[in-house]
């Protein structure tokens, strides 16, 4: 009796160890599944967070320059948070990498800021001046096909010129001729900022409260995202990373 006592009590054990390896199997592939999901669902709540966060941040920024010298260091600042996300730079924290860049580029960018407005100011006296005259000549369709051509340039170059700031090491000066001849040179590229930002406009028109939080950061992260693609096709393509680009404004 105590011998088959004994047996059935292995037995049982057996089997409840067996039942119990299954009901971990089980959980651990739940788990897996809830995990991928859940996981998915935090990275992109996460990055929906960050990008509000972010916004705010660039608001804040600009207050801080007295709105006129401020949107160009805290977009700087923005692009650059946005580039460090995208080169997966784990120590870097938002507000911290923010202000550093505030801080460094506040003169630098107001500079370039200069420049644009002096470009769009030189743009919107010849269009004054193209709408003031009556008659048609030779010199009316020289500053129409000038204007055109302005403005094709400096809408390039906007859209260029913030993730190309962030992204190389250079001088203003080679920062503003890269950024127009990327324009030029990638149509397709342009194209395809043109129509994203096109998106978000119409977005924010259908969703005005969607300002505030993503205005200005998910426009950043999107032309951040397409440019970082297109130089590393470009560095793959010519097996010497951004150096190509470099070494053509040296």
């Amino acid at each position: 009796m105590l011998l088959g006592a004994a047996e059935a009590d292995a037995v049982f054990n057996k089997r409840r160890y067996a039942f119990f390896l299954t009901i971990l199997h089980l959980e651990r592939v739940i788990s897996m599944q809830l995990g991928g999901l859940m996981g998915g669902i935090y990275k992109i709540s996460d990055m929906v967070m960050k990008l509000a966060y972010l916004n705010i941040l660039w608001f804040l920024g600009v207050l801080s320059g007295l709105v006129v010298f401020g949107i160009m260091p805290a977009t700087v600042s923005l692009f650059s948070v946005i580039r460090g996300w995208i080169l997966n730079d784990d120590e870097m924290t938002i507000h911290k990498k923010f202000i550093e860049t505030y801080k460094k580029d506040f003169f630098p960018s107001n500079i370039l800021g200069l420049i644009i407005l002096f470009v769009g100011y030189g743009f919107f006296i010849n269009y004054q001046f193209l709408g003031s005259m009556n008659e048609e000549s030779s010199l009316t369709l020289i500053i129409l096909v000038g204007n055109i051509l302005v403005a094709i340039l400096l809408g390039i170059f906007l859209l260029f010129i913030f993730p190309i700031y962030v992204h190389f090491d250079m001088s203003l000066l080679k920062k503003i001729k890269l950024s127009v001849m990327l324009g030029i040179i990638y149509p397709h590229i342009t194209l395809v900022f043109i129509i994203t930002v096109f998106l978000f406009c119409l977005l924010f028109t259908f969703i005005p409260a969607l300002i505030f939080f993503f205005s200005v950061s998910g426009v950043a992260y999107c032309l951040m995202g397409i440019y970082m693609k297109k130089i590393n096709d470009i560095a793959e393509k010519y097996n010497r990373k951004e150096q190509v680009l470099k070494e053509s404004f040296e």
